[in-house]
């Protein structure tokens, strides 16, 4: 055999198992997850989105608070920033007054909206439009991208530029104590597969971080035992907190009933909203 016969050869072999659905993908192949890892939601990956009626849009609670404030942007063509870069503050409470993402701390009167960084998803917001890259600053004044004044009037097209966004390129552990690791980041398409899959039944949290994590055991090194929990058990946390409460819930596909005792698990069913965006190829 010459060495192109040879190659040829390997390369067939590595093609086979490549294209084999192995358990701990749920049966998916290698080239499949890896759709899902890095061109999620493309033409060829296993979860794609449906185009959702105008009254179904208006249910998703990150996409009308973008809108909204795409919407005032344009409006003013550019908005002044503050010093350190953020939101004026009037701003944020026309914002925040529009109800489309309420925080208990703020409603129940334990902490004033009076910046930016005081309301975490106004800075959620304000930091996904830029990693989406729907907005730019220059000067700091913030104003639209061209990418930005297009789907100013598309919701679908928005709403997957700000999945992708999320997804792909905002910064999750900024967000929390669980460290720089990609817990949860890392294959959030698999995590929508899964919850698209199992979530019709009431489930608690750790089935679907037993999943996850049989999917990517490695990542578990990223996180660290404490004085109450071993590795596991926080990246258990650090995977449900990142996925269903700070991703999944922006965007009113999921449903979490919170459990009675700090160490009970969450119990986590799809909304109807998932059924009608989400669709898996088989």
């Amino acid at each position: 055999m010459s060495l192109d016969e040879l190659q040829r050869h390997l390369d067939k072999i590595a093609k086979e198992h490549n294209q084999k659905g192995i358990p701990e993908f749920e049966g998916y192949s290698p080239e499949e997850m890896a759709l899902l890892l890095y061109e999620p939601l493309s033409k060829d990956c296993l979860v794609q989105f449906n185009v959702l009626q105008p009254e179904e849009y208006i249910q998703i609670p990150i996409l009308n608070q973008a809108q909204f404030i795409l919407q005032q942007i344009h409006q003013q063509g550019k908005i002044k920033l503050t010093p350190k870069g953020y939101m004026p503050v009037k701003l944020v409470k026309d914002i925040y007054d529009q109800g489309f993402m309420q925080e208990e701390f703020v409603e129940k009167g334990l902490q004033k909206l009076y910046s930016e960084t005081t309301s975490y998803t106004m800075l959620l917001s304000h930091m996904l439009l830029d990693a989406a890259r729907l907005t730019k600053k220059q000067n700091h004044w913030w104003s639209l991208t061209k990418q930005g004044e297009k789907l100013l009037e598309d919701p679908g097209g928005l709403l997957h530029a700000l999945m992708i966004g999320f997804g792909q390129k905002l910064n999750w552990s900024f967000f929390d104590g669980y460290g720089e690791g990609p817990i949860g980041q890392l294959g959030w398409a698999f995590s929508l597969f899964l919850l698209h899959t199992y979530g019709d039944v009431e489930r608690p949290d750790t089935y679907y971080a037993e999943k996850y994590f049989r999917a990517f055991p490695d990542l578990v090194q990223f996180i660290a035992p404490s004085y109450l929990r071993t590795a596991e058990e926080n990246a258990y946390s650090g995977y449900s907190i990142r996925t269903f409460e700070r991703f999944l819930a922006h965007f009113n596909l999921v449903h979490i009933q919170k459990g009675k005792k700090w160490d009970d698990p969450d119990i986590i069913s799809k909304t109807p909203l998932l059924d009608a965006l989400v669709r898996v190829r088989k």
